[in-house]
Order: C-alpha cells, then sequence, then structure tokens
C-alpha cells in the first residue's frame, strides 16, 4: 500500500496521525509521544523477502533477529539495526509452514530464541508448533563476506491446540519469565464474525529446553497441550507483540499503529491485559508491517514489513 513512499514522506505522514491518534476502538486520543521515528537502515539480505518475526538480540549489541512468512526454509537471520547481515542460522529438523513470530527471552540466564509456527489463514491446522533454541552465537572470527556466518541449532519442538478450535496468529512472544508463549488472535477487519480476539497462554516446561534428541520424545509421540484463553483484545488485524526485556511492557501491533500495556507492581501480566485498556503509539507508515520487538534497552520498538529491502523504524515510547 505505501511501498512506493520515501521515508521523508512517511515520516511526515507519521507527525500528522500522531497530532489525532485512533485508538482501537475508534476514538480520538491525544498524542502520548512527541518524538519522531527513526530511520536505521535496510534489510541488505536478499533472502530477506518476508520480514514476519522480529526479535532483539540479547547475545549480540545492536542486532536483531528476523525470518521469513509461510513457504520459506527454516532460517533465520541476524541483521545489524543498520540492515547488514552478520549470520544466517539454519533451524534443524525444523519446517517453515508458516511461521509468523519470533522472541528473544532468557531462561537459565541465557538468551533463547522462540519462533511460532502459528500462522492459519485457512483454520484447518490441527497443530500449530513452536520452536526454542539457544540464541546462536558468533565466532570470533571476522568474516568479510555480505551473507555473514553460516550457522545451524537444533531445536526444541512443541505441538499445541487451542481450547476453542484453530485459530489464525500472526503475534507471539515468550513471557518474561521465559515460561510461557503468550499468543494473538488474527481477525481481519472485514470479519462480519460478532467476536473478538483471543489472548492465549501457552505453558512451558523445563523439559522443553532439552534439545538432547536422544534423551527426549520426538514431538509426534507427546500429546500435544493446550493454550488456555486469558482475554479479549479489543483490535483486530493484530500482526507483532514483544515483551520488554525489562519485563515491564508488552506491546502489540497491527498494519497501521500498535498498543502498549503497563504493568504495575503487584499486577500479573494476566491480570494486566485483563483488566487495563492499552494505549496507543503510532507507527511510520508500511506496506504489510508485521514485525515489532522493543530495543535491548526496553524504551523503543523497531519495525520491519515483509517486502524485500525492508526499512527499519525505531520509535521511542513515552518516558515514565
Amino acid at each position: 500500500m505505501f511501498a512506493f513512499l520515501s521515508p521523508r514522506i512517511i515520516a511526515a505522514s507519521w507527525a500528522i496521525m500522531l497530532a489525532l491518534q485512533i485508538d482501537g476502538f475508534g476514538v480520538a486520543q491525544d498524542a502520548t509521544l512527541n518524538q519522531r521515528p527513526k530511520l536505521l537502515g535496510t534489510i541488505k539480505e536478499s533472502d530477506v523477502t518476508e520480514s514476519s518475526g522480529l526479535a532483539i538480540s540479547r547475545g549480540t549489541p545492536d542486532a536483531f533477529w528476523t525470518h521469513n512468512d509461510s513457504g520459506h526454509k527454516p532460517d533465520l537471520f541476524l541483521l545489524s539495526t543498520k540492515g547488514k547481515t552478520l549470520a544466517k542460522c539454519k533451524l534443524k529438523k525444523a519446517r517453515n509452514i508458516d511461521w509468523e513470530a519470533m522472541s528473544s527471552f532468557q531462561h537459565a540466564g541465557e538468551p533463547w530464541l522462540m519462533v511460532a509456527d502459528v500462522g492459519d489463514n485457512s483454520l484447518n491446522r490441527a497443530k500449530p508448533k513452536i520452536y526454542l533454541l539457544p540464541e546462536p552465537t558468533l565466532s570470533g572470527k571476522k568474516k568479510k563476506k555480505k551473507s555473514g556466518q553460516k550457522l545451524e541449532s537444533d531445536v526444541s519442538a512443541i505441538e499445541f491446540t487451542y481450547p476453542d478450535g484453530a485459530h489464525n496468529v500472526e503475534a507471539a512472544a515468550v513471557s518474561p519469565d521465559g515460561m510461557s508463549v503468550w499468543l494473538i488472535e488474527k481477525i481481519y477487519s472485514n470479519d462480519l464474525r460478532p467476536i473478538q480476539p483471543g489472548i492465549y497462554r501457552l505453558p512451558l516446561d523445563v523439559s522443553d529446553f532439552d534439545l538432547k534428541a536422544d534423551e527426549r520424545p520426538k514431538t509426534d509421540e507427546r500429546a500435544p497441550r493446550s493454550a488456555v484463553r486469558l482475554a479479549d483484545y479489543p483490535i483486530r488485524n493484530v500482526t507483532g507483540m514483544s515483551f520488554s526485556p525489562d519485563g515491564r511492557r508488552l506491546i502489540v501491533r497491527n498494519y497501521l499503529n500498535a498498543h502498549f500495556y503497563t504493568r504495575n507492581e503487584g499486577k500479573t501480566w494476566a491480570e494486566t491485559v485483563a483488566g487495563t485498556k492499552p494505549t496507543p503509539i503510532v507507527l511510520p507508515l508500511q506496506s504489510q508491517g508485521e514485525a515489532i520487538c522493543f530495543t535491548a534497552d526496553s524504551k523503543s520498538v523497531l519495525i520491519t514489513s515483509e517486502f524485500k529491502r525492508s526499512t527499519i523504524w525505531k520509535v521511542d515510547l513515552p518516558v515514565e
């Protein structure tokens, strides 16, 4: 829709949209942010044609991970925030049926990644899947190749179901405690059914982080677990989400803007999403903008889109 617009025009349009924010309820709100978005760079990796998921790196400074959408190879790409390719990692024994999201998090003091194979436009997938893996690390050798370092990783695969039937999901993130995956259903704006998108929680087990294939049962031999519906989400067309590294914020985006929750002291995340209204944030205009993640300092978010040579934008959040 907006692929032809220059970054300067996009920034100007963002400023106009900021003057009158429209939240997911169709209600105009005062702007909560006065900083302009910053264009950091462009994804230069030719193999990244649909940046569908995004996760800040916990091991490499000023870098993030991304992946392609459905039908592509089971690869993750580590990119600098300016768009340079640092590494390409193949996930062994994984398959990209419809990868829609990813997340970085801490487990046992170490950085891990989650990849969500949860897209289901036809609502016919009986068992969507989550992949877990330790965040791959770069070797000490510096390479001048534009393609970056070549890496491989074993994964832990977790199949699951929803208690109320199949759902199309494009937003998923690991909770700050590292022991559950949160998912938000995508319902299109033109869907005439009188229903609200659901927020679901999939519990993780310590055994899920064991990558030793000879000591753990294969995925298809384990009974799939079920994700629990926590609350309704008030906005449709959800395409991405991310928990902040400091564990205090959750941001959710759609094609045009984003909304975030802040967890107050003494409240659980389940209580927060069920009992509070998210705060709107205007994003730069993007064609097929889907991915979002927090920066390492939890003060800003990065966004990309599902187009080749996608621009990388940084958007600051309100200071509390």
